[in-house]
C-alpha cells in the first residue's frame, strides 16, 4: 500500500510539472497571425534612468552602435507590447521603433545578418542601440562575445507584410517600394496629418469605432484610414466619424 501511495504521489507531480511547461510553451508562442495577442503601437514617451525616450514612426531609421543579446532571465516574461518573450524566435527590444516592427541587424564584424521583430523596449545600458533575442544573437556570430557593433535597418516593406497578417483592430503602414494595400473594399479616409502625436490620438479614438490603420506617406504625411467591407459599413463609418467632428472625411472604394 505504501509503495502505491509513493507511485500515485510521483505521478501527481509528474503531471502538474508536465501541465505547466505545457502552458509555458504555450504562452511562449508570437504567432503573428490569427492568434497574435501582442498589440501594435508606438508608444508615449517614457523615462529610463532619468533619460527620456520618444518612440516614434520613422520608416527611413538607419543606425549604428552596440548591439548586446538576452535570453533566460526574459524567456516567457512579456514584452512591452504585450507578447511573450521567446528567446528561440528572433526578436529584439529597442528604445523608439513601432512594436511590432521588423528591422535588419548587421553584424559589421563579421556582416552576417538577420531580420528581427520588435517588440519589446531597450536596451537602457549605456551605448547599446538594440537588444537580440538569443536566436538573434547566435545568427549573428555575437552569443559567445556577448556584443557587437551593427547596423540597425527599419525595413518598412517587411513591417508592412507582418501588418497584413496581424489580427488587430488597429495597423500601421509605412512608405516602402511595395504598394500599401489595405485589406479591404473600402475605406473612410478619416484625416491627414503633419504630426505624427495628432495621428496617433485620432487612430486611437477612432480604434473604438472599427478597424483603423495609420498610413505613413510620402513628406511625412500620417493619413488615418477606417477599413470597411462594403458600402453600406463605410458609409456607416463615415457618418459616424462625421458626427465626431472629422468634416473632411471621405469614401474610397478599392473596386
Amino acid at each position: 500500500m505504501l509503495i502505491l501511495k509513493r507511485i500515485i504521489l510521483v505521478l501527481i507531480v509528474l503531471s502538474q510539472a508536465f501541465l505547466l511547461s505545457s502552458c509555458r510553451l504555450r504562452s511562449c508562442g508570437n504567432s503573428y497571425d490569427d492568434g497574435y495577442a501582442g498589440s501594435v503601437k508606438v508608444g508615449n514617451p517614457y523615462t529610463v534612468k532619468d533619460k527620456t525616450y520618444h518612440p516614434q514612426v520613422d520608416h527611413k531609421y538607419d543606425e549604428v552602435g552596440t548591439a548586446s543579446w538576452y535570453g533566460d532571465e526574459f524567456h516567457c516574461r512579456k514584452t512591452a507590447n504585450g507578447e511573450y518573450f521567446n528567446k528561440h524566435q528572433l526578436s529584439a527590444a529597442h528604445k523608439t521603433l513601432p512594436m511590432p516592427s521588423v528591422a535588419k541587424v548587421t553584424n559589421l564584424e563579421n556582416n552576417r545578418t538577420v531580420n528581427v521583430v520588435i517588440n519589446d523596449r531597450g536596451p537602457f545600458s549605456k551605448n547599446r542601440i538594440i537588444d537580440v533575442s538569443e536566436k538573434a544573437a547566435i545568427s549573428l556570430g555575437m552569443k559567445n562575445k556577448g556584443t557587437a557593433m551593427v547596423r540597425v535597418e527599419f525595413l518598412p516593406k517587411e513591417t508592412n507584410e507582418l501588418m497584413a497578417k496581424i489580427a488587430s483592430s488597429k495597423k500601421i503602414y509605412y512608405k516602402s517600394n511595395s504598394k500599401q494595400k489595405i485589406n479591404s473594399k473600402f475605406e473612410v479616409v478619416v484625416a491627414e496629418y503633419t504630426d505624427q502625436e495628432d495621428a496617433l490620438r485620432t487612430m486611437h479614438k477612432l480604434s473604438k469605432v472599427g478597424k483603423v490603420n495609420l498610413i505613413v506617406g510620402k513628406k511625412h504625411k500620417f493619413r488615418v484610414v477606417l477599413a470597411a467591407s462594403n458600402k453600406e459599413k463605410a458609409k456607416l463609418l463615415y457618418k459616424k466619424v462625421k458626427n465626431m467632428g472629422y468634416s473632411d472625411a471621405k469614401i474610397y472604394s478599392h473596386h
